[in-house]
């Protein structure tokens, strides 16, 4: 590899520690905990059989029988009673109980398999008597791929070991379909309301209508005097707001293949929804919550092999200081010489030049773009890696490291061969 490439597919067969898939498991589970104890869906049993008709959309006369219907079982209603209140709120039940044993770690393959099929069921039951919109279904992706992973890549309550190696389909299914989600929903935006969707929201009238007449007042965290600012009352920053909302939305699927842009889009995902909440009483935490598992958690325990020249005297103060703050002992030192320690791939004549770093997958880095990989496993330093992860910061940091990378002879003390 000549050159750092800013196009790097996230590996689905590639080895990585438990650690993500164990946030995983714990996040899911804990929301699934809130989301059912914090609501009541026994009033779905109070519908009729007349009452379950199905809202149809655009495709009706195409799949005159939603796919939901078979989907989330609800074709079991042909052949048994449909649910009193007290039946749903036994499902309610039963679904609290197994997440609560998932978070904890007891059978947590069966617990996972018990949620998600029952809370499908649930879903199915609203969809049918279009009784509510729910927002759980980032839930159901995140318990479909738990409900799908071997049985040993959970942590148990008697085998925790966050460092163990596993297969990284279960975290790429976690990025393809949460980003496909949202960037199907951009989509959905744009065929919906067209190209001109981020000038036609008109929050700024939305605003000062809701500040005067929201229900959500007090039941609710709405904030009427940030509603009511100068800054929210702007049709600028209404276009401005829907333009980075289009285009995150998007863009929310190269998640997959731009890790470097994925702390850009995923915290520009989340701020969004803690506006809207705050500003519209519309609740999307808890997807705020989900999308956070969307960072690439593994990077906090993986460790980096930094090779580095060591005729260097700059090179090696640089990076003595560097390792005094490693507390966690990510970063492996090897000299340009120990050329057994580094995969064939990387160039001998480029390392001269500037550093290289190789991680857990030989994943190749040089430079300032091996400094930015450095810095994101040293937590005194992630400050400084989230910087260099704004777009265009890199480009800047790469003249900055060549240009001390040319002079670095005169910034030390000791003999320097390049």
């Amino acid at each position: 590899m000549s050159k750092y490439n800013g196009i790097r597919f996230y590996k689905p067969f590639g080895i990585g520690a438990a650690f993500h898939f164990y946030l995983l498991q714990a996040v899911a589970s804990l929301y699934m905990i809130y989301r059912l104890i914090s609501r009541d869906y026994s009033h779905l049993g109070l519908f009729s059989a007349e009452n379950r008709l199905f809202g149809r959309g655009l495709f009706h006369e195409l799949f005159p029988v939603p796919p939901s219907y078979l989907s989330s079982f609800q074709f079991i209603y042909e052949i048994i009673p449909f649910p009193s209140p007290y039946i749903i709120s036994i499902f309610q039940g039963i679904i609290i109980i197994s997440a609560i044993f998932l978070l904890l770690g007891l059978f947590p393959k069966i617990a996972s398999i018990v949620c998600v099929a029952i809370y499908i069921h649930l879903l199915g039951i609203m969809q049918s008597i279009d009784a509510e919109i729910d927002g759980g279904t980032i839930l159901v992706i995140l318990f479909l791929i738990l409900s799908l992973s071997p049985k040993d890549y959970f942590y148990k309550i008697n085998k925790f070991n966050y460092k163990r190696k596993q297969l990284n389909w279960p975290i790429f299914m976690l990025f393809l379909l949460v980003g496909a989600f949202y960037s199907l929903a951009g989509l959905n935006k744009i065929i919906d309301v067209g190209f001109g969707f981020p000038f036609s929201l008109d929050l700024e009238k939305w605003n000062e209508y809701a500040t005067e007449k929201s229900m959500f007042l007090t039941s609710r965290n709405y904030k009427p005097l940030i509603t009511s600012s100068t800054l929210f009352m702007n049709k600028i920053f209404s276009d401005f707001s829907g333009l980075i909302n289009i285009i995150t939305e998007l863009g929310f699927i190269s998640i997959l293949w731009l890790p470097r842009y994925r702390f850009i889009i995923i915290t520009s995902m989340i701020f969004m929804h803690i506006t809207v909440f705050n500003t519209h009483a519309i609740n999307f935490l808890g997807s705020s919550f989900i999308l956070l598992l969307c960072f690439d958690w593994n990077i906090l325990i993986r460790e980096l092999n930094l090779i580095y020249d060591d005729n260097c005297g700059f090179c090696k103060k640089s990076l003595k200081k560097v390792k005094k703050f490693d507390f966690f002992n990510r970063i492996n030192l090897i000299p340009s010489y120990a050329t057994e320690k580094y995969p064939n791939e990387m160039k001998k004549t480029r390392l001269d030049l500037e550093m290289g770093a190789v991680d857990e997958n030989n994943e190749i880095f040089y430079g300032a773009d091996a400094f930015e990989q450095v810095f994101s496993r040293v937590p005194l330093f992630w400050p400084i890696a989230i910087l260099m992860k704004i777009p265009g910061v890199i480009y800047l940091a790469r003249l900055c490291y060549k240009t001390i990378a040319k002079n670095r002879n005169k910034l030390s003390n000791e003999e320097c061969e390049v």
